[in-house]
């Protein structure tokens, strides 16, 4: 009886350790993030649609991360796009980011 416990405890133990798929072999590949293309493509979206939606508070953040690189560029996008969250007409929205993006 107990050598019939030792080999089943044996055999689980080979199943276990069976299942360790060996190392990672996987390479991890880093990429930029551009906070000018970031507000590039938010701005088409505006320019599409006319309308200002929910994500333009994520344009107002990659402001804040494109400062730190270009503190000059992203002061000016800082204000081009204050002054289009004031606007309500579609087609002024549209105007107005077609006009940001041409400084871009």
């Amino acid at each position: 009886m107990k050598y019939l416990q030792c080999a089943i405890l044996g055999i689980a133990t080979l199943g276990f350790v069976g299942c360790g798929g060996g190392p990672d072999n996987n390479e991890v590949i880093q990429t930029g993030f551009d906070p000018t293309q970031a507000i590039k493509d938010g701005l088409e979206g505006v320019k599409s649609s006319g309308r200002i939606g929910s994500n333009f508070s994520g344009l107002i953040m990659t402001v804040n991360d494109l400062k730190k690189v270009d503190a000059s560029k992203g002061e000016m996008l800082e204000k081009e796009l204050k002054e289009l969250s004031a606007l309500s007409d579609p087609a002024k929205i549209k105007a107005k980011a077609a006009e940001i993006i041409s400084k871009i």
